[in-house]
């Protein structure tokens, strides 16, 4: 039998993120903002002395920038002697926002410290405290930022028997929404028959294969508002006959999260403020050791609805939330960043459509625009002429299809007509003529 062991699999930390786009934030967010991933590393670097596991193994972009800054290299180096003191090896390879030809100063590092090179795969053979070999980490760095090529064919199963580790870092299946650094397919891993894939790169966790496992950890801490909910780390533990399981671990010292609010029973701005508070309390009470940058979303009509829509009413509301909620006296704060209007106007379409008005008119020119699809071709014809010569607009238009299929045609009217319609509604008692 084997030797049973655990060990943590974490990626792109990008320590010392600047966290750029929230600069009106107050004081007190922007300093925990900055401290962030740090915060998340230090509690990673706890919970593997808490859980007294053998070894940390890291897949990349460790550091936000190719250039590292001397407060996150001292920073690590008090970290990994933590380590140190407790016997427990780090695995690092370096991806493209910490490639290898970034400067640096050259600290020496730990002996518990083990930085994959960017030249070849590389294989590392972790033993325990008697000698005995636990697994084989196999990995290799980003030697530049701008790395696409298929690096999992050169990797290489180890003839000898044990527990296989696979460090990799780059866009495994060639997701589109991500950059293509080191793009391959989950094949391409598969085949080396390994016992676990340790990957990075993109910041969505998720288990790509179970048996063996083909593992993305995610990252640390979430920059921005697409990188939202609890982030953190995996626990892996190994028994004797080398089957694994998995345990997530939360790390992020702040969590960026939505909640939607239905505002169509609020009658006041009063009742509206006493809803937030509602809301956020309890939101903020299900959060463990984190603070909370928040966006809420407004849904249903009403009251609340015909007030936000009003020039300006959005940010002066958002501003007096804000300051009802700064408080810098708590290390675990709330803090709404956004007012999301998607609230509407409530009418009873059918009813519009017969009354003898521009509206009634509107919506039966609609109706029957939509039974005309020749006409309707030609509208979206000549809409897309007038577009084409707005100097800021058209290279758009030049990278989607000339004319749009018919459904798309349908659903951009059906939207068009909706903000049409609510506009009129509210401005319908003003005298508003078109």
């Amino acid at each position: 039998m084997a030797i049973p062991f655990r060990f943590i699999h974490a990626a792109d930390l990008h320590i010392d993120s600047p966290f750029k786009g929230l600069t009106t934030v107050p004081t007190y967010v922007r300093e925990s903002l900055l401290e962030a991933t740090f915060l998340a590393f230090k509690r990673l670097i706890d919970t593997a002395i808490t859980q007294q596991v053998q070894f940390i193994v890291v897949s990349g972009d460790l550091f936000d920038e190719s250039d590292r800054s001397l407060k996150a290299q001292l920073f690590l180096l008090q970290q990994y002697e933590r380590l140190r003191k407790y016997q427990i090896s780090i695995y690092i390879i370096h991806g493209n926002h910490d490639h290898l030809a970034g400067q640096t100063i050259p600290f020496p590092y730990p002996d518990n410290v083990h930085v994959f090179s960017s030249s070849v795969v590389s294989t590392k053979i972790v033993t325990n405290d008697n000698g005995s070999i636990l697994a084989y980490v196999h990995g290799i760095s980003y030697p530049t930022r701008h790395v696409m090529d298929n690096l999992a064919k050169q990797y290489k199963r180890e003839p000898e028997q044990g527990y296989h580790i696979g460090l990799y870092h780059g866009n495994v299946g060639n997701v589109s929404e991500h950059d293509p650094y080191a793009p391959c397919q989950l094949s391409d891993l598969l085949v080396h028959q390994y016992n676990y894939w340790a990957l990075g790169h993109i910041h969505k966790r998720q288990v790509l294969h179970q048996s063996p496992y083909v593992v993305y950890p995610g990252n640390t801490q979430g920059r921005h508002r697409k990188e939202s909910g609890d982030k953190g780390c995996y626990l892996v533990t190994v028994n004797e006959q080398h089957e694994t399981t998995l345990q997530f671990l939360s790390l992020a010292p702040i969590r960026w999260l939505q909640i939607s609010i239905d505002v169509s029973s609020i009658e006041n701005e009063a009742q509206f403020l006493v809803a937030i508070n509602h809301h956020t309390s309890t939101l903020l009470a299900e959060q463990i050791h984190c603070s909370v940058l928040l966006s809420v979303e407004l849904t249903g009509s009403g009251y609340i609805h015909e007030l936000l829509q009003q020039t300006g009413n959005v940010a002066q509301m958002l501003t007096h939330i804000q300051g009802l909620y700064e408080d810098d006296s708590s290390s675990e704060w709330l803090y709404i960043y956004e007012l999301q209007l998607h609230t509407q106007v409530q009418y009873d379409e059918a009813l519009l459509r017969q009354e003898q008005s521009f509206i009634g008119d509107f919506l039966t020119y609609y109706e029957q625009l939509l039974r005309q699809p020749e006409q309707l071709k030609q509208l979206f014809t000549e809409a897309q002429q007038g577009l084409y010569v707005h100097q800021s607009l058209n290279r758009y238009l030049r990278q989607t299809e000339s004319i749009l299929d018919e459904t798309s045609q349908h659903a951009q009217l059906a939207e068009a007509k909706q903000k049409v319609l609510e506009w009129l509604l509210l401005h319908q008692d003003q005298g508003v003529s078109i």
